[in-house]
């Protein structure tokens, strides 16, 4: 009898201190999965959403998606500064919407730091503004890729040397290599550096131009993100092609809304300068009709 005492209380304890452990367990925080918002309305083609995550660090994350097949929907890169030293003359964001008088602008081009006179700047890779040559086709050292958008807004990645055939092309921004290449994430999972990020992508129809910022070096609000993990949230966002682009200090991006005037979008680390910017016009939205 004794026996059957002791084995029942040894099992209640198994139970009992089993239960404690799913309770303990269950308290312990695990790996949370980003978040992101749904797409609003920003202007006419023109979506924005945000991403957030906790882990591996803070991230905080503003999205464009810009419908190319919207015709009012026109793009405009940094021009050339004429005669001037270097091939164009470095803007803050906010300086380039007011100058531009665009509705989005974002930062593009990684410049010679080497190079720069004063306020102009030298890019690395082939830029095009409405269709005028700024910097000219080169071999980039670590290969690159050239995002390349025609008047009417067909756009498409190539990779582009000297000799690259450029006609039809409006609008054109180089970078480093494609990090997404038919929906795969392609980034170097050993680059571990973390700063702030820019990315730009297209969807798989070509229909969206897919633009992220990614705020860094900024504790208690967001730390920065790998080039892994910035492809993955190009990737989150829509994009099956994607590169990244300058970022660090450079990233920002700014939109002029017609009831506010020009603001970032995102928080930047800095209020930097850069020599190469994306600007997108497009028209406000629709004021709501009311049926009642």
């Amino acid at each position: 009898m004794d026996d059957l005492r002791n084995e029942t209380t040894r099992t209640r304890l198994f139970w009992m201190m089993l239960a404690i452990g799913f309770v303990l367990l269950a308290a312990i925080p695990g790996n949370a999965e980003p978040e992101r918002t749904a797409w609003e309305p920003l202007f006419r083609g023109i979506e924005h959403a945000t991403g957030h995550a906790t882990e591996p660090r803070l991230q905080a994350i503003n999205a464009l998606r810009v419908d190319l097949h919207e015709p009012s929907i026109e793009f405009i890169a940094t021009p050339s500064n004429g005669e001037d030293p270097g091939e164009t003359l470095r803007r803050t964001g906010r300086r380039f919407v007011e100058e531009f008088e665009v509705q989005v602008a974002v930062n593009t081009h990684f410049i010679d730091i080497h190079a720069n006179v004063g306020r102009n700047a030298v890019l690395h890779g082939v830029s095009v503004s409405q269709g005028e040559l700024v910097s000219e086709l080169e071999e980039l050292p670590h290969g690159g890729a050239s995002l390349l958008i025609t008047k009417d807004n067909e756009a498409r990645f190539e990779r582009t040397i000297p000799g690259f055939d450029l006609d039809g092309v409006w609008t054109a921004l180089e970078s480093w290599p494609l990090f997404i290449v038919d929906g795969q994430n392609l980034g170097d999972p050993t680059t571990r550096s973390i700063h702030p990020r820019t990315a730009i992508g297209l969807s798989e129809d070509k229909r969206y131009l897919i633009i992220i910022t990614i705020d860094g070096r900024q504790p208690g609000y967001s730390e920065g993100a790998t080039f892994q993990e910035t492809a993955q949230w190009l990737i989150d966002f829509g994009a099956y092609e994607g590169m990244n682009l300058d970022g660090g200090g450079s990233t920002h991006l700014w939109i002029d809304c017609p009831d506010e005037g020009p603001r970032p979008l995102n928080t930047p680390s800095e209020n930097r300068a850069v020599g190469s910017h994306l600007g997108i016009y497009a028209p406000p939205l629709e004021p709501a009709t009311d049926n009642q």
